[in-house]
């Protein structure tokens, strides 16, 4: 995790990315992560919204989120109010790049899920190749905003 932010961080000193934010899973099937204090997190209902956007952005593209993002074979629905609910895996951490107009009012952790989305990590392309966080930050290195 230490890397990745360090990895982020550079990304933004050196312009590769305007911005970045990090923001926690808040769900039953994510195993807890050590998050900065500052980090909001998400709850239930943006979290299923959110993968919910990750999914029609990879099938827009031919890509897929599984196994990253999927169901847990061994362990029975949730109860929420009455009803089932669907669990879901999810990573230990994944990168969503957004590409945002400038000039928002908004603020970081608003900024980092605004905009279109065009990219997710982890992913698994048309052709059956995975793509990693680090294959997804490789690739954020390699390219400047003015490209």
């Amino acid at each position: 995790m230490d890397d990745i932010m360090s990895r982020l961080e550079r990304l933004t000193d050196q312009d590769h990315i305007e911005s970045f934010a990090l923001v926690g899973w808040h769900c039953q099937a994510c195993a807890p992560i050590k998050t900065p204090p500052e980090a909001p997190i998400r709850p239930r209902n943006i979290v299923r919204a959110t993968i919910a956007e990750f999914t029609e952005w990879a099938a827009q593209h031919d890509y897929s989120l599984g196994p990253a993002f999927g169901q847990p074979t061994d362990q029975p629905p949730v109860e929420a109010e009455g009803e089932e609910e669907e669990q879901i895996d999810l990573p230990i951490i994944c990168v969503a790049v957004y590409d945002r107009k400038p000039d928002t009012a908004e603020t970081e952790a608003e900024a980092a899920s605004s905009g279109q989305l065009v990219a997710v990590y982890p992913c698994v392309d048309g052709e059956g190749n995975v793509k990693t966080v680090e294959n997804g930050l490789s690739a954020l290195e390699e390219q400047s905003l003015d490209q």
